[in-house]
């Protein structure tokens, strides 16, 4: 989109008949062109050279323009090219950013000496600009690849099967073009056999939320292999973001257990939105609510520890306050809402797709917050017959 844009705009400045953009290509260590349009051959449309040989090469490596007047004589390289399309006269300006040169803007035009020293200042002007640009596109890709990988990790891509409970899960990142956030949800099972639930919702976007959402991921799982309980998980994150991170560095988390043999389950809520637990037998919800301050403000915090037992059929829905902030106009999604979803489905599969649904309808267009839902049912004990 940006280079395109460069290229429309110099186009129009200059009324020029063909424009090329190189850049420098790290991998084959020339420098290339990369988008061209007008009067532009093959040969010019693929063209490459080394940096310091023929004009381009000359631009890029000296960072200073190049203005031919008439190319009629040109026997080699791009103005040779250009010759053989009618091409009569260029000017050539370094891409220059952040103290390096990223590759070559280059106008042409069918007639002799068709650009003075005051276009050739324009152009290196606007040049300067578009570089700024071009780079700054290329560390955003860079960094948005970087955090989608990240976030890859984070996000299991399938929740994990087990026999005693069933589970689904949704993930919606907020607009179109959203940078990626600090929401995530896991799903795993202690050494002991609990099935452990987790979500937590960082402050912030792009590779710095990922990189501290993948930590808080990680550090969870470990502290639960050494036998912690959610309420010493949460107390030992805490310590660990606010003794490493800043005074913003604002993080909400909750970790439950689940012993799918008694039911049992034990949860610690630090700032997180309330889980709802949904009772099947007298088709009542429940709300579970925080057990301990957000997470990073105290090294010292305090967390308790709660507990509930699930009968069989009974079902456990997590999610991040992307879903109950939701707005439509001033009026919020809301946790009403939330449990109606709730009381409407028989599965977990049928819980999370049914929240989806209230929020398609209740959002016009894109979330503004992203969000994340997390669904676990007990399942129910097979009755097993008699030979």
């Amino acid at each position: 989109v940006v280079l395109n844009r460069v290229l429309d705009v110099v186009q129009k400045i200059f009324t020029a008949d063909a424009v090329s953009l190189m850049e420098y290509d790290e991998t084959r260590h020339v420098v290339a062109t990369v988008m061209a349009r007008g009067l532009i051959s093959n040969e010019m449309l693929h063209y490459g050279c080394l940096p310091g040989e023929d004009v381009p090469g000359h631009v890029f490596s000296g960072g200073e323009p190049v203005k031919i007047d008439d190319l009629v004589s040109a026997s080699e390289g791009l103005p040779a090219a250009a010759q053989e399309k009618g091409l009569r006269s260029l000017v050539s300006v370094p891409l220059l950013a952040r103290g390096r040169s990223l590759g070559v803007l280059t106008v042409f035009s069918t007639r002799p000496a068709a650009f003075s020293e005051e276009d050739m200042d324009l152009l290196h002007t606007f040049a300067s600009q578009a570089a700024l640009a071009i780079d700054t596109a290329d560390l955003y890709g860079k960094e948005h690849r970087v955090a989608s990988i990240l976030q890859e990790s984070i996000l299991p891509q399938s929740l994990p099967e087990y026999p005693e409970i069933e589970a689904a899960s949704v993930y919606l990142p907020a607009g179109q073009e959203a940078e990626i956030g600090g929401d995530y949800f896991d799903l795993f099972k202690a050494p002991d056999g609990s099935v452990v639930l987790a979500i937590g919702d960082v402050c912030g976007k792009g590779v710095e939320a990922a990189t501290k959402t993948s930590m808080i991921k990680f550090s969870v799982r470990a502290l639960v292999a050494a036998g912690l309980g959610p309420d010493r998980v949460l107390s030992e994150v805490n310590r660990m973001i606010a003794e490493s991170g800043q005074p913003s560095d604002i993080v909400t988390l909750w970790v439950g257990m689940i012993d799918t043999g008694t039911g049992s389950l034990r949860y610690a809520n630090g700032g997180h939105p309330p889980a709802l637990l949904w009772r099947t037998g007298p088709g009542t919800s429940e709300r579970l609510g925080t057990t301990g301050p957000l997470l990073g403000a105290f090294s010292d915090a305090a967390y308790e520890e709660a507990a509930v037992v699930l009968e069989h059929g009974d079902l456990v829905l997590l999610y991040t306050d992307g879903v109950t902030e939701a707005r439509r106009g001033n009026r919020f999604f809301g946790e009403g809402r939330v449990r109606r979803a709730l009381a409407k489905g028989s599965t977990a599969a049928e819980v999370v797709d049914g929240l989806l649904s209230a929020l398609d309808a209740f959002v016009p267009g894109n979330l503004r917050d992203d969000a994340a839902v997390l669904a676990v049912r007990l399942k129910e004990q097979e009755s097993s017959g008699s030979a």
